[in-house]
């Protein structure tokens, strides 16, 4: 009989393909949303309550974006003299370039959304939405960098180069949604 647990007592996770071969998904983050951080959707593939949320200063969704999550960091312990390290922590990533002009709300109003994110991060939630309609989050206790990018020549364009940056060990499990921003609308 063993003296300590060997964890051998937990069960399988249930299988999530079946023997008729892989079935790719889209990528791309095309949107990122911020909650006010006490916020809680009912259901956050809901379009009802998004844009209740929206129309009472609760959540603001970005223009489209450019996104990727890379994999994320993880941190390492040596615990044993005999035994491999083991994962202890890990860090998660979006990167995105924001192509948008500030149109809607004056001509500031894209830097004046992101430097609100920037200098009061703690404040607020972050959903990010992926072109295939999937929602992942909300992502809290996140830290964000950003700042505008001016190319060299006039061929190029100007954009907001970010990232989004916090700590969790497990994925995200997304949801699906068949949401729609209408930036152009007066609930925006």
């Amino acid at each position: 009989m063993a003296i300590c647990d060997s964890g051998c007592a937990k069960a399988l996770p249930f299988p999530y393909s079946n023997a008729c071969g892989v079935t790719p998904l889209p990528a791309g983050i095309n949107r990122i949303a911020f909650l006010q951080c006490d916020f809680e959707f009912t259901s956050i593939a809901d379009q009802d309550e998004w844009n209740a949320a929206i129309a009472a200063g609760d959540a603001v969704v970005s223009g489209e974006l450019i996104g990727s999550k890379p994999k994320g960091t993880f941190t390492k312990k040596m615990v044993s003299s005999c035994s491999p390290e083991r994962v202890t922590g890990g860090e998660k990533t979006v990167v995105f370039q924001d192509y948008n002009q500030s149109e809607v709300h004056g001509d500031c109003s894209i830097y004046t959304f992101w430097n609100t994110i920037l200098a009061n991060p703690k404040a607020f939630r972050a959903v990010l939405f992926t072109c295939d309609g999937y929602a992942y989050g909300p992502i809290d206790d996140f830290t964000l960098e950003v700042d505008s990018v001016i190319p060299e020549t006039n061929k190029d364009s100007k954009f907001i180069d970010g990232s989004i940056l916090w700590n969790q060990l497990d994925m995200i499990c997304p949801e699906l949604t068949d949401l729609t921003f209408d930036q152009d609308s007066s609930i925006i």
